[in-house]
């Protein structure tokens, strides 16, 4: 079985998330003077950023392997921007809550 690198650079995204909630009850557990927690706080924007610029990335990506492979570009685009959407807005939700509490 053949592996997109659309679906790969998507992993990137879904492994950034899954840090992201990892962290929401490890700031609860652990103090405030904790260099994991001052590390991570510190590049927040920079992660987040970072993976909004993959999300793109993948956005084209797709688009571009639809046009190469000939297949339903329709449908696969539809998809792929349901997908941007989603995750945008867990990655905009995620650095809320991250921000504020």
């Amino acid at each position: 079985m053949r592996i997109l690198y659309s679906d790969l650079i998507l992993k990137i995204v879904k492994l950034v998330i899954t840090v992201e909630f990892i962290f929401i009850p490890l700031k609860f557990i652990l103090d405030d003077g904790n260099n994991m927690i001052l590390i991570f706080n510190n590049n927040l924007l920079l992660a987040m950023l970072l993976s909004f610029v993959v999300l793109v990335i993948y956005f084209f990506a797709t688009y571009y392997e639809a046009k190469k492979l000939v297949i339903c570009t329709g449908c696969k685009v539809a998809n792929t921007g349901a997908n941007v959407v989603i995750y945008t807005v867990v990655l905009i939700l995620l650095f809320i809550t991250h921000k504020f509490l």
